[in-house]
């Protein structure tokens, strides 16, 4: 607010481009695929929690290292797992590969994802 006038002044909408530019760069710096597996029980629970079963179709939106794709693919759902953050993506490729388990991998931002509504 102008105190002189006592009008508002307009702000600036924050620049999400910007952050989210930044936040790829710190989740791809640090080894957070290796701290993301103690959290695998997470994925596991989730799966139970929603009665998985096999042929579901599953999109996994900021899978991060992939704790619930990985679940999901065990419980032979479809799974494609997403992330913007491709390095994360690929930690979860090398688990999946491991694991000989199919899952379609894609980088993708949870605010504007590639499939259509409802799919």
């Amino acid at each position: 607010m102008d105190i002189a006038t006592a009008t508002p002044t307009p702000t600036s909408a924050p620049d999400y481009a910007a952050i989210k530019q930044r936040q790829r760069a710190v989740w791809s710096a640090g080894d957070y695929a290796l701290i993301g597996t103690t959290l695998q029980i997470v994925g596991e629970n989730l799966c139970e929690a929603v009665d998985l079963r096999a042929g579901s179709r599953v999109i996994d939106v900021a899978a991060g290292n992939g704790n619930a794709t990985l679940a999901a693919a065990r419980r032979f759902a479809q799974v494609t797992s997403t992330d913007y953050v491709g390095a994360l993506l690929q930690r979860g490729r090398e688990r999946a590969q491991a694991e000989r388990l199919e899952i379609e991998f894609r980088e993708a931002d949870a605010e504007a994802l590639p499939f259509a509504d409802a799919s």
